[in-house]
């Protein structure tokens, strides 16, 4: 077994296999490159597919090329924009490469970057980004890296970074909350990158408590009475022509009964982009501890609510993949104080919030 992620490729969507050497061809992020690899996992190439401009590269087959079919192209399909409507919609287009002629040359690794340890800061106050970037030297030219970026991938607000081409500059958080910021090195055909997070507490010592959802039966859909735990992504609320509901739980909150709370909201990452009008209401579950989602029928809409309610209208998601102000929920803080006011809610417990629209 080895990592892609190490080769600096993430995600990886398609995968062939070169029957003439072994050698395996991998399409993921950056979505404007093909690498290939030995069955070793020693990186053999980069292809560079940027001119074509695919949509989610996910899938890679070998044929014959389609001006001389004795040669050899590598075919990818571009998965395009699933909306997850129209079963019978094929979103994705076909790109053809030739692979020509390869002499290999030096190896080249992908540098290595090591962004700093996590930390625990103050908003507002300026905070030292002293990453170490190291590098074989390959290829040769140039010889060296390239370039380097300190850049934000997740936070409440946008982080102030100094100077994101320097190794060494310097960050502060306008506000509390849970900051990851990514540093990447690109040595002219491989690139790397490593994150660090940043807690960021309060001027007055505020705590922010940031918990993902853990289990597949903590996100549900509920449409026409009938719960789905499965589903790879939340439509809020319309699927297809019909509304649902939707459930979210969020496990062990360290949060002490009759705590208060300053700001709460949820943050999404866009499945796909969409720009039709969404008014939401949000409550949570009226208890003190809630359960986990059933497929039993109406396990979502059938739960009590609390009296405190907070509306969404999002904006237009523009990016796939994006997780910034647009995908965030408005506060959320009057719902989530009247279940920590409860008498049954202690630290450590579970809360559910229920999406109506």
């Amino acid at each position: 077994h080895w990592d892609t992620l190490s080769k600096g490729l993430s995600d990886p969507e398609g995968i062939a296999v070169d029957t003439s050497t072994g050698n395996l061809y991998v399409v993921g992020k950056p979505s404007g490159e093909v690498r290939e690899f030995t069955p070793g996992g020693t990186l053999v190439r980069v292809l560079d597919i940027s001119a074509a401009d695919p949509d989610k590269p996910a899938g890679l087959a070998f044929g014959p090329t389609s001006i001389d079919p004795s040669q050899v192209s590598l075919y990818i399909a571009a998965r395009g924009v699933d909306n997850n409507k129209d079963p019978s919609e094929n979103d994705g287009e076909i790109y053809e490469f030739s692979l020509g002629d390869f002499v290999p040359g030096d190896s080249n690794d992908a540098p290595e970057v090591d962004a700093r340890p996590d930390a625990t800061v103050l908003a507002g106050e300026t905070v030292s980004l002293h990453g170490t970037v190291s590098d074989d030297g390959n290829p040769d030219p140039p010889g060296a890296i390239q370039s380097i970026t300190w850049s934000q991938d997740e936070g409440p607000e946008d982080a102030d970074i100094d100077n994101p081409n320097q190794l060494v500059t310097t960050v502060s958080f306008p506000t509390a909350g849970s900051y990851v910021l990514r540093l990447s090195a690109f040595d002219g055909q491989l690139s790397a990158s490593d994150t660090v997070t940043f807690t960021v507490n309060g001027p007055n010592g505020e705590v922010p408590i940031d918990v993902s959802v853990a289990a597949s039966s903590d996100d549900a859909e509920e449409r026409g009475g009938s719960v789905k735990t499965t589903s790879s992504d939340l439509e809020m609320t319309l699927e297809k022509t019909d509304l649902q509901t939707v459930g979210l739980r969020f496990l062990a909150l360290d949060i002490p009964r009759f705590a208060t709370i300053e700001e709460a909201w949820i943050q999404f990452h866009a499945d796909e982009a969409h720009a039709d009008v969404t008014n939401l209401t949000l409550a949570a579950e009226d208890t003190g501890d809630a359960a986990t989602f059933l497929s039993s029928s109406l396990n979502i809409s059938s739960r009590p609510r609390t009296s405190a309610t907070a509306s969404w209208s999002p904006p237009t998601w523009n990016v796939t993949g994006e997780a910034g102000p647009a995908q965030r929920t408005s506060d959320l803080s009057a719902v989530v104080q009247e279940v920590v006011d409860r008498d049954d809610w202690s630290a450590g417990n579970d809360l559910a919030i229920i999406i109506t629209g």
